[in-house]
């Protein structure tokens, strides 16, 4: 099992690298350095992704012709499993849209309606696409605000460029019914992947519990539940970067990195002293490099 799964590796990964003109050992090598890096630690050390992990995502961008190096494909940590996802940037979607056979052209309605969701920009209530195949046979799909709308506790994209997100989620759907495009995400559907998983399982986990030393009365447990040394203030919170908090915030950083493109996402991680958004360990100090990525965004006028 094992030798056919080097085989497969090596063909993908030949395949590709003659694709992209980059060596095959350069190529795998720079592919796990950076879209395939594995999943973070509590350490702040990677697990790396295994041989079959990698085999997976590259037999994926390879069956659509993605280029991983440009960003158009790239690997989401899935931390409950510590696994990856495959996920196609908004430019990998384009691509697969109008580069295939059987596509003409495509063109998009909303509603007149208007509407404004928690804390977001006003938006039409719904967009839609239509899709002209080279037969002439259209394909209509329509995506409803309310069901693709994520309120997150940060500053996201859902809430500063809502129409875009709305026309993002509406023309992926509708590449996918018009052309088949299979086992592939985008950013938002990898986040709601993961976070579906933690909701499955949560009933069937067991809460932390600290156990009295010794409980010399009944209201002995009372006292350690409600206890002033049990309750974590705001600051300790924020300085011990909880799990969900810090993982809305870094899924934030993945949207908007998107939004704004790598030059500007980089150039201001680079001015505040970070290399990557999960280096950042204040969530005050991310949502503030946040809105600096899209005030730089806003004044390059791109």
């Amino acid at each position: 099992m094992s030798n056919e799964k080097q085989l497969v590796k090596r063909s993908a990964i030949e395949e590709m690298s003659g694709r992209l003109q980059v060596s095959k050992d350069v190529l795998e090598k720079t592919l796990k350095a950076t879209v395939c890096k594995g999943t973070k630690m509590q350490n702040g050390q990677y697990k790396p992704v295994t041989n079959e992990e990698f085999v997976s995502f590259i037999a994926v961008a390879n069956n659509y012709k993605l280029n991983p190096l440009t960003k158009e494909i790239y690997a989401y940590p899935d931390t409950k499993s510590a696994g990856i996802i495959p996920i196609v940037s908004t430019d990998g979607w384009n691509k697969l849209m109008t580069s295939h056979p059987n596509y003409k052209t495509h063109y998009y309605r909303q509603s007149e309606k208007m509407v404004e969701l928690k804390g977001a920009k006003s938006c039409p209530e719904w967009m839609e696409i239509v899709i002209i195949k080279k037969d002439n046979s259209e394909v209509p799909i329509r995506e409803y605000l309310d069901e693709c709308f994520r309120d997150l506790k940060f500053l996201n994209p859902w809430q500063t460029h809502t129409k875009r997100m709305l026309r993002h989620k509406t023309k992926i759907q509708g590449a996918r019914e018009a052309f088949g495009f299979g086992g592939i995400y985008d950013h938002d559907e990898g986040e709601r992947i993961i976070e579906a998983k933690l909701v499955q399982e949560e009933p069937a986990g067991k809460p932390t519990v600290t156990e009295p030393k010794a409980l010399s009365d009944d209201k002995e447990p009372e006292k350690k539940k409600t206890g002033a040394p049990e309750i974590k203030t705001e600051k300790e919170m924020i300085d011990k970067k909880p799990d969900s908090a810090f993982a809305e915030m870094i899924k934030d950083f993945g949207g908007i990195k998107e939004m704004v493109g790598d030059e500007i996402y980089y150039e201001i991680l680079g001015k505040n002293g970070f290399e990557h958004a999960n280096q950042i360990k204040k969530i005050k100090e991310g949502g503030e490099i946040m809105q600096e990525m899209l005030k730089a965004k806003k004044e390059s006028g791109k």
